[in-house]
């Protein structure tokens, strides 16, 4: 994978990028290492800084990957007080005609009166949406506490209710 991005527009921390992504067929489709094929992502980014409250986005279309897909990503982060910062993003994925795995359930031919369920693939658009909440505090002048929960928002794939993440980073040299 490489990838090259632009500022077309800079102003502090506020700025507008233009990215793209390729993707070269490295792996071996049959051992399930990569897709067998190339693929390209142009993506827009954008970056609002108003010193206590910031806004952020991308936006990237995937020709030629599995299937074409439509990534996105906002975030939101609040200065509350010195030190404390809160997080908010919403991250989605929309994939055209992946399709999604359903049950289907059908006389047994060789049981009378026994069902066979099993699962199949529907063609469809498949979107995944999360959410994920947090904080960052700086406890000390070296010390960072980030605590942050994700939620998925639709029931698309293997999903978590609930995923919550803790760390503490220490920074060295200060």
């Amino acid at each position: 994978m490489s990838g090259a991005e632009y500022t077309v527009f800079r102003d502090g921390g506020s700025g507008v990028s233009i990215g793209a992504e390729a993707r070269l067929p490295t792996g071996k489709p049959e051992d399930l290492l990569g897709a067998g094929r190339a693929s390209f992502t142009p993506r827009f980014i954008g970056s609002y800084d108003g010193g206590r409250v910031g806004v952020h986005g991308d936006l990237g279309y995937s020709f030629r990957d599995i299937t074409d897909a439509l990534g996105y990503n906002a975030a939101v982060t609040v200065v509350a007080v010195s030190r404390l910062t809160l997080i908010g993003e919403l991250s989605g994925l929309r994939l055209g005609g992946v399709g999604r795995l359903t049950e289907i359930s059908q006389p047994s031919p060789q049981l009378a009166g026994v069902d066979t369920i099993r699962l199949a693939s529907v063609a469809q658009t498949t979107n995944r949406l999360d959410a994920v909440a947090g904080f960052k505090w700086n406890i000390g002048e070296t010390w960072l506490l980030t605590a942050n929960v994700r939620r998925p928002l639709t029931d698309v794939g293997l999903n978590a209710d609930w995923v919550p993440t803790i760390t503490f980073d220490y920074a060295f040299g200060r």
